[in-house]
């Protein structure tokens, strides 16, 4: 059985109309595993939208148990079946006072994927010119996506618009032949602001499928009433956005942006649980917004990748089917 958690954070601001009218009222929502904090989000307006469950914000948060187990493991948070979740609220003024509210806990419900899709991968490098052919013994199964030094060119194998120099690091991505499923990408231009999300994508949880702009990767995002909104700058009417699921597929299987670190320093980071050398198939790294080539920028052993260039704060990160 499926059950519903609606969680309201209802402060009540004692703080004596020392803050002036219109001085900013945060919330902050924490999780815990096992009694233990695990994550919390930044501080918030009320009003601000959370990306759990269907219509969440920082006063409310509706979502299932199931919803918010699949949110702390989309942040690298290891999750089991035996683990509680506890949630509570933290609020603070414009004079910097907080107060919390009781917790609320539940079972965690760590959904079981019966997928078994992985991901096809080809490399190479010394090409030039306007298309970039893939190696010998690759062949796209059910679409793919093709990157030049990291960033994905929305046209594939077509480079006219930037014609390919032999220092670049090309890198095609599909699905494995035994995977009924097809990489289906749609294309989204000349917004500025936010972003209309694809009618397609709208019923998928933002961390199930994968957003580029202009070829880049972006990890966060926030989305709110079938919009987006980018993590950092506005979009701007010469963007391309491009987003891309998995559709099809007997299996049910789905993309998942997990976090490895938020930002991180050095060259060496562990994978998120459950995810390691022996299922490299299985996911794909990203540090910022640029997809990682294995040997090239990173090595893995067990479940520890080494970057070949040390990290400086950069945002690290994996892509799965699950």
């Amino acid at each position: 059985m499926v059950r519903k958690a609606l969680f309201s954070a209802i402060p009540t601001w004692n703080d004596n109309n020392r803050c002036p009218a219109g001085a900013e009222r945060l919330l902050q929502w924490r999780f815990y595993k096992n009694k233990t904090l695990v994550f919390a989000t930044p501080f918030a307006a009320p009003t601000a939208s959370l990306g759990i469950g269907l219509g969440s914000t920082y006063l409310h948060l509706n979502a299932t148990n199931s919803q918010i187990t699949a949110y702390l493991i989309s942040q690298g948070i290891a999750l089991s079946n035996s683990d509680t979740i506890c949630v509570e609220v933290q609020i603070k003024n414009c004079q910097n006072e907080y107060a919390g509210s009781n917790k609320i806990c539940f079972a965690a419900e760590v959904a079981e994927s019966d997928c078994t899709c992985e991901f096809a991968t080809a490399f190479d490098s010394g090409q030039t010119g306007n298309t970039a052919t893939p190696p010998i013994g690759y062949s796209a199964n059910g679409g793919q996506l093709v990157f030049s030094n990291g960033l994905m060119n929305p046209e594939g194998e077509d480079f006219t618009q930037m014609p390919l120099e032999s220092s670049d690091n090309l890198a095609w991505v599909t699905l494995d032949e035994g995977c009924d499923a097809a990489i289906e990408m749609e294309e989204v231009a000349e917004q500025t602001g936010t972003v209309e999300v694809p009618a397609a994508f709208t019923d998928l949880s933002d961390s199930d499928y994968l957003v580029f702009r202009n070829g880049a990767a972006q990890r966060t995002f926030t989305i709110s009433s079938g919009n987006l909104t980018p993590s950092g700058a506005a979009s701007e009417v010469e963007d391309r956005w491009h987003f891309v699921r998995l559709q099809g597929g007997a299996e049910g299987c789905k993309l998942s942006r997990l976090t490895i670190s938020a930002s991180g320093t050095g060259t060496t980071f562990n994978l998120p649980s459950g995810y390691s050398a022996s299922n490299q198939a299985k996911w794909l790294l990203f540090v910022n917004e640029l997809l990682q080539y294995p040997t090239t920028n990173y090595t893995v052993s067990g479940s520890q990748v080494t970057l070949a260039e040390p990290a400086a704060t950069d945002q690290i990160w994996i892509v799965a089917i699950v």
